[in-house]
């Protein structure tokens, strides 16, 4: 249905609520019943006129439309009222708005920019293991001697992670993970 026709089918809709209880009254006035009983009985047998048009609304689907037109309007009369309610909030909406969007677009380009690589597909994770399967650390001289062997890896760096005790002026010592990188681990593009 269209936005345009819904006074149209509105007005249609009460003709024929009014012809039905006009009906319905007829027919209890034939049963015997006075004039203003058979109107009284008349609408308890059709019921809530409103209930009705609510429900064919509904049925129409159109019901939602109008309730979120009815939603803004209430809204923006609430709004117009108390000016200085509307002025903090707006300015609330604004200072949230903006300030996620500055927040993600500065996620977007730290986090999510492509890595400094041409093919990222190519990097390789090198550990030596020891016989017994674990994992091993190599030298600085293993390191560089691989480093300068150019045929074996495009590009290499190094990085070794710590366990640190910190402790300031009488606080108890705390435990914390750490680690050096090589210069070149990832160079800054």
């Amino acid at each position: 249905m269209r936005w345009w026709q819904i006074k149209k089918r509105d007005a249609e809709l009460e003709r024929e609520l009014r012809s039905d209880l006009e009906l319905e009254e007829e027919e209890q006035r034939e049963r015997g019943l006075p004039s203003k009983e058979a109107r009284f009985a008349a609408r308890r047998a059709l019921g809530n006129a409103t209930l009705i048009k609510e429900q064919t609304h509904e049925a129409w689907g159109c019901a939602s439309f109008e309730h979120l037109w009815q939603d803004i309007r209430f809204g923006t009369r609430s709004l117009l009222k108390s000016r200085q309610f509307t002025i903090a909030a707006v300015l609330t909406l604004a200072l949230g708005i903006g300030t996620s969007t500055a927040m993600f677009s500065v996620i977007r380009s730290v986090l999510l920019k492509p890595w400094p690589f041409p093919d990222p597909g190519r990097l390789v994770f090198v550990l030596q293991r020891q016989a017994d399967g674990n994992g091993n650390l190599f030298s600085t001289q293993d390191f560089l001697d691989w480093k300068e062997q150019r045929g074996i890896l495009a590009r290499m760096g190094a990085h070794v992670s710590w366990q640190f005790n910190l402790s300031g002026p009488g606080a108890q010592p705390e435990r914390i993970s750490g680690g050096e990188v090589s210069s070149d681990l990832l160079p800054v593009v």
